[in-house]
């Protein structure tokens, strides 16, 4: 009996006690009680949370050593691509080739400490001049990776569009050829993105021209210089001198619905 007794009596205690820190933890806080700031109150971590933002550029720090290797890298890669590029301009392919190679090498060794891309663009456009230009487009996608909002990726993508032309992608050229002129809004850059799609539509119509003996080959370059043509169009709607073009070698390809529906964008272009 005692023990039960004495049971009750420290349940009672136990009682007691939880009412009275309740009563504490419900009143209303006194001017004696201490003062808790919001910024005391610390939350628990998140286990969920991530401190690294994966789309925050990392600069890459250069030695001072390492900036004057490149300088020099990339000087010598520069001095050899207007070399390789002249022996190209007079004729001299295999002058222009084995420079251009050495100038790949030169560029390649640059890259190494360049956070830039303007050196994988260099790469990339030797590249294309040697014909290479599956190669061509990794290094100017390697380029343009590197800053993906920089202006300087006018020139990666025109050649880039340049080297889907080449392998006949057209429809990926426009890609490459939209994003040109979206980075650089310049008239003259539109102008000379145009002008360079043109020329290469004007070569390969030329090469059908001196094939007339060989029909089949001759309307083959022919379809490939309308065909770059078109691409051309697209990237510059209101030019009439190219839009006359297509309609000229589109009557002579015997492609009357291509005819019929440039000589109305014409007309439309005639009256803007």
């Amino acid at each position: 009996m005692r023990k039960i007794i004495l049971a009750l009596g420290v349940l009672a205690v136990l009682v007691f006690i939880g009412c009275k820190n309740k009563q504490v933890s419900d009143r209303e806080p006194t001017k004696n009680d201490p003062i808790v700031k919001p910024q005391d109150k610390k939350p628990p971590p998140d286990p969920l949370k991530v401190e690294v933002d994966p789309f925050e550029e990392k600069k890459i720090e250069v030695s001072p050593e390492d900036q004057l290797a490149h300088d020099e890298d990339f000087a010598e890669g520069e001095r050899l691509k207007r070399q390789a590029m002249s022996a190209f301009e007079v004729g001299n392919v295999e002058e222009g080739k084995e420079t251009a190679i050495k100038a790949i090498q030169s560029f390649t060794d640059a890259h190494t400490f360049d956070t830039t891309g303007i050196t994988a663009c260099s790469i990339g456009y030797m590249h294309y001049q040697l014909g290479q230009y599956n190669k061509s487009i990794e290094w100017f996608e390697t380029s343009v990776n590197v800053n993906a909002v920089s202006k300087d990726n006018d020139f990666a993508y025109q050649y880039w569009g340049m080297s889907e032309v080449s392998r006949g992608n057209f429809e990926k050229s426009l890609d490459a050829f939209y994003q040109s002129v979206s980075v650089n809004l310049a008239p003259a850059h539109k102008e000379q993105v145009v002008d360079e799609i043109d020329n290469f539509g004007n070569y390969s119509w030329n090469l059908g021209k001196k094939n007339q003996d060989n029909p089949p080959t001759a309307n083959s370059y022919k379809k490939y210089g309308l065909s770059t043509w078109l691409v051309a169009y697209s990237v510059d709607t209101m030019n009439v001198a190219l839009t006359k073009k297509i309609i000229g070698a589109a009557k002579e390809l015997n492609e009357t619905a291509l005819v019929e529906r440039y000589e109305q964008k014409l007309s439309r272009i005639s009256k803007e």
